[in-house]
């Protein structure tokens, strides 16, 4: 299961610092594996489209993003944008070898934690 911490910049930087001097209430464990600083930017990479997109990868094996890209009748530019912001948010991954590569979803819910003392 995928975690994200959703905080203002402020408490994301002092869990952080708390974390990196061995101090933090998480364990290695129980951790965020993704922070975002507000629900804004959790709405943002939870969208609709986002969400279609990951739902169609679990449902589908794709070959290589032109097939994706052509399957959801999206522009293969925006379509990498796209996955690679997914990944960097550990949503996806890619498979493949340098001339062909391909995304995998990770399959499962993802659990929100939000700090409510976030502004």
């Amino acid at each position: 299961m995928s975690r994200m911490f959703v905080a203002s910049q402020e408490n994301l930087r002092n869990y952080l610092m708390s974390y990196a001097r061995g101090e933090s209430i998480f364990d290695a464990k129980t951790m965020a594996r993704v922070w975002v600083d507000g629900v804004a930017s959790l709405e943002f990479l939870l969208s609709e489209k986002n969400r279609e997109l990951l739902q169609f990868l679990q449902m589908t094996q794709v070959e290589a993003i032109p097939d994706l890209a052509y399957s959801l009748s999206m522009n293969q530019s925006e379509l990498t944008r796209r996955l690679q912001m997914l990944a960097n948010f550990h949503l996806l991954c890619f498979e493949g070898d340098k001339n062909k590569i391909y995304p995998i979803a990770h399959p499962g819910p993802v659990e929100v934690m939000v700090d409510v003392a976030c502004g």
